[in-house]
């Protein structure tokens, strides 16, 4: 029980307690300056394979220093300690075993990821300590990938790397370059591809110019991003800012700038390898560009005339690119040139890039050029002499080149001979053999009648080769040994035409079976997407009628809303006219002579005022009205400003259009309930 608790409760606390520390909690005492600088002095002096247990030793105490260094009351102390902590974890970083250590370390990796995104101008030497941490950090594959996917390193990264140009910057995609290393994808490629932002800053990166030097190693790094991206995304060709940035960056020919030319020779090379090759040898500048730089001699290195001629390798598979660059002279002169270079890798290459460009129609070109570049490769010490005899066996299906050949090489028989055990291919042995027999034939026709020359061929009878025949007689048996040799090679010819037709109909079957196979998945995600393009249209016809009636609905509350309008027009213009009339009421009033009837309460003896109950007070005269002399129940008011009751102003003016208190004609018969007269009767009632 003791176990489970420290390993599922104490631990995981200790863990959490390292980077979260209430406030209540005492502060840990942070390392002095003077016992860091110590610290890397230390470092200086130590062997890479103690730099983990140096780690083990002091990590935790460096990576609560730069934590707490932010907690200092002098700030300018506090960020030299931030940045001297951060340098020191970045020179133990450099270990791959402790680095790997370093980025498990959650607090440690915290303090790296937090400092990489300070922005303050004060903080960028710590901001750089970190990044070159994470750049030593990515070189671990498991670690950059592990990178990548945290979100907070992903953003910092792309964040730096949408800044203007700076160290940090460069940091930036030095450690995106190893991110996107071939050994390390995964799937950060297509990710990184996919982010456009991303991708835009990467690319304007490349694309940028000036020769300083933080320049070149910032457009060097984005293009080795570039390079590596190319390699699995064939989209870097099609988009045209990243294509055009790197044809513009392989025109680079300044000494300081070598390395810029020599990444965008490299993501071109690895753009060779897609299958769009056809497009990119049309393409004028793009292959001026590949063809400039296989005849520079100004290359501070090998890697850009190996890259240029390995592209040129790859686009010369196809036979009618191979048949035109044997017409463009600048790939044979870089040919020439490439023989005579030092690395056997790119001497491998360039023989390589002849076998593909030799053949039965272009022999006699690629001979004249390369005749003298040959003669040194001849020799069983050269790694690649098996291609060199290939490309010599190619050749020499030319008679007016094998002819030349053996007079130029006079060893070629013998080698061919001695290299016999060497070579699988049965056929091609042969095809050597009979090429000689017929040099030979050719040379013993032309010469004097004698015992002619000595031929050190091992394939032709003992006594042809010591010379005792007659030359008539050589002449016979070299024919006889000839039409032997040629029956061999018929008969060989048709076992490989037959081999070639067998695998040719199995290949047939196979494809069409892919074919049929492709053809009905195709037909099935076509029979998918028009189901959801149906219940798409049928989604969409429902979306549109409740739309419909929603309209509908809304068209009518419109209607409404303009009557509604107009009915309040309406009131206030009667309002107005109401409020007009009263005016002129009021002023003909004065003027007006007392009507006849009917006459008021005080001058009608014959109306009996309405009792009063003792200790009551008297009922306002206002509560009465004027036709009847009674309490009003529905108080109105007319146009002439007096209240009365509804049903007895009602009947008045259905047969008069006079006002009953003045005798004055109304504006209008509309009358208008009075609440407030209402409401005061009811008041006194109650």
């Amino acid at each position: 029980r003791i176990a489970v608790l420290k390993k599922h409760w104490l631990e995981p606390w200790g863990q959490i307690k390292s980077v979260w520390r209430p406030s209540s909690m005492p502060t840990p005492k942070v390392l002095s300056i003077q016992r860091v600088r110590a610290l890397l002095r230390e470092l200086d002096v130590l062997p890479d394979d103690e730099f983990f247990d140096f780690w083990e030793a002091h990590g935790k105490a460096i990576v609560e220093c730069a934590q707490m260094s932010t907690t200092v009351t002098d700030p300018v102390q506090g960020k030299e300690r931030h940045a001297l902590a951060l340098e020191c974890l970045c020179a133990v970083s450099v270990q791959l075993m402790s680095a790997a250590a370093m980025w498990n370390d959650v607090p440690c990796h915290e303090v790296l990821l937090h400092a990489c995104q300070l922005t303050d101008p004060s903080d960028q030497e710590a901001r750089e300590n970190a990044l070159n941490a994470l750049i030593n950090l990515s070189l671990d594959s498991i670690v950059a990938v592990a990178m990548w996917r945290h979100g907070v390193c992903h953003r910092a990264i792309r964040d730096a790397c949408m800044e203007e140009l700076m160290p940090c910057s460069v940091d930036a995609l030095w450690c995106l370059r190893h991110m996107l290393a071939p050994a390390k994808q995964g799937d950060c490629v297509a990710e990184f591809w996919s982010d456009g932002t991303f991708r835009q800053a990467v690319v304007t990166h490349a694309a940028s110019g000036g020769e300083g030097p933080i320049h070149v190693q910032a457009r060097q790094e984005a293009l080795r991003c570039l390079g590596y991206v190319a390699l699995r995304e064939q989209d870097v060709w099609w988009d045209a800012d990243s294509r055009r940035a790197i044809l513009d960056a392989s025109k680079v020919r300044v000494p300081s700038c070598h390395c810029v030319a020599e990444w965008a020779l490299y993501a071109l090379q690895q753009l060779t390898m897609h299958p769009f090759d056809e497009l990119m040898w049309d393409d004028l500048d793009c292959r001026r560009c590949l063809v400039d730089a296989a005849n520079f001699d100004g290359w501070q290195t090998s890697k850009p005339l190996g890259d240029s001629l390995c592209a040129l390798r790859n686009l010369a598979t196809r036979p009618r690119i191979s048949a035109e660059m044997v017409l463009e002279a600048g790939v044979l002169q870089s040919v020439t040139k490439a023989s005579q270079c030092e690395d056997e890798k790119v001497q491998r290459i360039a023989i390589e890039l002849l076998n593909q460009l030799a053949s039965v129609t272009n022999a006699s070109i690629v001979w004249a050029t390369t005749a003298t570049i040959l003669s040194p490769l001849l020799n069983f010490d050269v790694p690649y002499f098996e291609d060199v005899l290939a490309l010599l066996s190619i050749l020499a299906r030319d008679p007016f080149v094998a002819a030349d050949m053996l007079a130029k090489f006079p060893t070629i028989p013998a080698l061919a001979d001695e290299a016999a055990t060497l070579a699988e291919d049965v056929h091609g042995e042969v095809r050597k053999c009979g090429i000689a027999l017929r040099l030979a034939l050719s040379q013993s026709r032309s010469a004097p009648d004698s015992d002619g020359p000595d031929l050190s061929i091992a394939e032709l009878p003992p006594d042809l080769v010591s010379g005792k025949l007659r030359q008539q007689q050589r002449v016979a048996a070299i024919e006889e040994w000839v039409l032997k040799v040629e029956a061999l090679i018929s008969l060989n010819q048709r076992t490989v035409n037959t081999e070639i037709t067998a695998t040719t109909s199995e290949y047939n079957d196979r494809v069409s079976t892919a074919i049929q196979d492709h053809q009905d998945r195709v037909n099935e995600s076509v029979d998918v997407l028009k189901q959801q393009m149906d219940d798409a249209a049928t989604t969409k016809g429902a979306r549109m009628l409740k739309i419909t009636e929603v309209s509908k609905k809304l068209d009518q509350q419109r209607a409404e809303l303009g009557e509604a309008k107009e009915s309040l027009e309406e009131a206030r213009t009667l309002l107005a006219v109401f409020s007009e009339s009263t005016a002129q009421s009021k002023r003909k009033a004065t003027d007006a002579p007392e009507p006849t009837t009917p006459t008021s309460k005080r001058s009608r003896p014959d109306v009996m005022t309405p009792p009063h109950s003792a200790g009551k007070p008297e009922r306002p005269e206002f509560h009465f009205c004027p036709i009847t002399h009674e309490v009003m129940v529905d108080p109105v008011m007319a146009a002439d400003g007096v209240s009365y009751e509804r049903a007895s102003i009602t009947e008045w003016l259905s047969k008069r259009n006079t006002s009953p208190m003045h005798g004055s004609e109304l504006s209008c018969v509309t009358v208008f309930t009075n609440q407030v007269l209402k409401q005061l009767i009811a008041e006194w009632v109650d």
